[in-house]
């Protein structure tokens, strides 16, 4: 299913976007997004249905540390993490049917929950969601 939906955006595509290796920058202090820190339920509602990922936002020796974990797909570790002005966006991958497909996932607190905003493969396509703290 999100396989699938991952493919059809790489087909309408002329060239397969290559994650780029992350310049350094740095580190986002947890403190800053101490808000954002647990783990979240994520549900999106893509064209082939709904599908849910937990969204892991921790603490790394006062650095923010992110990991993303799902059935839909596997998932590469988190890097790039940025601090925006309402929450926090970061960098993975995820494995589609063997292909590497670069994504970011920005994360905007709403109280107890959050919005989400995912961009796939450089901006080719875009799923917007939302988040609950689990924990």
């Amino acid at each position: 299913m999100f396989c699938t939906l991952v493919r059809a955006a790489f087909a309408a595509a002329l060239t397969i976007a290559i994650a780029q290796p992350a310049a350094a920058q740095s580190p986002v202090p947890s403190a800053d997004v101490a808000a954002l820190l647990g783990v979240w339920t994520a549900t999106f509602d893509g064209p082939e249905g709904p599908f849910s990922m937990a969204v892991t936002l921790s603490d790394n020796a006062g650095s923010l540390a992110a990991k993303v974990t799902s059935d839909a797909f596997p998932a590469g570790e988190a890097g790039e993490l940025k601090k925006t002005d309402k929450g926090v966006s970061f960098a993975f991958t995820i494995d589609a049917q063997g292909m590497t497909v670069p994504t970011v996932l920005s994360v905007t607190p709403d109280g107890d929950k959050a919005s989400l905003f995912w961009d796939l493969a450089d901006g080719q396509f875009s799923l917007s969601g939302s988040a609950t703290k689990t924990r």
